[in-house]
Parts: structure tokens; sequence; C-alpha cells
């Protein structure tokens, strides 16, 4: 629900948009090579892997949980930092990887010290575009 909002915002204000709904890798690094000017990731950011640290927990349409570790997202998200002016990171607890996106070259980077309520995210986001 929130992500089909946030994506009808998004179109009605001219943004171009490119929804992924399964975020594997190759998922989003197909997305970086058009270079967008504006990435939104809907995730569960505050997801601690054991054995590989910190990951980014994405639901499908299908309600399957995927992860991804959040040194994968910063190193393809590398790959558009000279067209992307901003990414926002609506999860909870995002700081880390914000820092980590941000030192990789990321203009702008909006996420979260603490958690936060996925209305509450979205609200955020919708007025801050």
């Amino acid at each position: 629900v929130e992500a089909s909002a946030l994506v009808a915002t998004l179109l009605h204000a001219g943004w171009g948009v490119k929804r992924l709904t399964n975020c594997k890798p190759e998922h989003l690094f197909a997305a970086c090579a058009s270079q967008p000017e504006l990435l939104v990731v809907l995730g569960h950011t505050d997801i601690s892997d054991l054995m590989s640290g910190p990951t980014v927990g994405f639901t499908d349409l299908n309600g399957a949980f995927h992860l991804v570790e959040s040194a994968a997202i910063t190193e393809i998200v590398k790959s558009c930092t000279d067209s992307l002016e901003l990414l926002m990171l609506a999860g909870c607890k995002s700081e880390v990887l914000g820092a980590s996106l941000a030192l990789a070259g990321v203009k702008q980077v909006q996420c979260w010290q603490t958690l936060v309520h996925d209305r509450a995210a979205l609200l955020f986001d919708l007025a801050f575009l």
C-alpha cells in the first residue's frame, strides 16, 4: 500500500518511476544502469545477519521476503552516483546504510536513525518530495 501511494505521487509530480517488486541485486543494478536522479528504498533496513552483517529485507508482491546485503546495495549504487541526486531509505534504523551510501558518493541521503512506522515514513517521504 505504502509503495503504491509513493509511486502514484512520484508519477503525478513528473518523476520517472521504475518499481522493483522483487529486489535482488541484479534488479537494483539494472535500475541503477538507467542513471536515476531519485532512488527510494522501501525495505526493512534494521536486519542483521550473523554471518554476513547488515542486510536489507524486501517484501515482493506475493509477500515473500528477500534479503540483500547492505554492502551489495552500496556497491551497486556506486554505479549511478553521477546522476543520483537523492536516495531515500524509508526503513527503520537505516542510518548506517545511509552513511555508507553517502561515503560511496550519493549526493543526498535521507535515512532514519530510529524505528519508524511505515505510514510515518511514507508521509515524510511524500511531504519531503
